[in-house]
């Protein structure tokens, strides 16, 4: 079987930039259609981004910080993706951080499919 004939083709990355960016080549360059393409974030590594943003949050106690880690951990556990990242935008837009704004378009790669 070729890739052209798969109905669905899935890159699973750790959220590397430069990786996506290889991503996009590569799908020009084998011709995939884009519309078949489903690129994801594995799950530690999505962990491991909240877990970042929750620290720059001066704000915010230990407890605080380890609080929303979890709620947004067992969430997309549960499969609730767009609450974590709703609530991942609302966090970025109180802190007005710019430097947060990775952190959404990297967890934004996350599907429910």
């Amino acid at each position: 079987m070729s890739i052209d004939c798969a109905n669905k083709v899935l890159f699973v990355s750790d959220g590397a930039l430069w990786i996506w960016e290889r991503v996009t080549t590569l799908i020009t360059t084998l011709g995939i259609d884009a519309d078949k393409v489903y690129e994801v974030i594995d799950f530690y590594h999505a962990v491991q981004y909240l877990t970042s943003l929750a620290k720059q949050q001066s704000a915010w106690s230990t407890a605080t910080q380890k609080k929303w880690v979890r709620k947004s951990r067992r969430r997309l556990k549960s499969g609730h993706v767009g609450l974590v990242i709703a609530d991942t935008i609302a966090v970025c837009k109180s802190a007005g951080k710019s430097s947060l704004k990775r952190s959404v378009n990297i967890l934004s790669r996350i599907k429910t499919e």
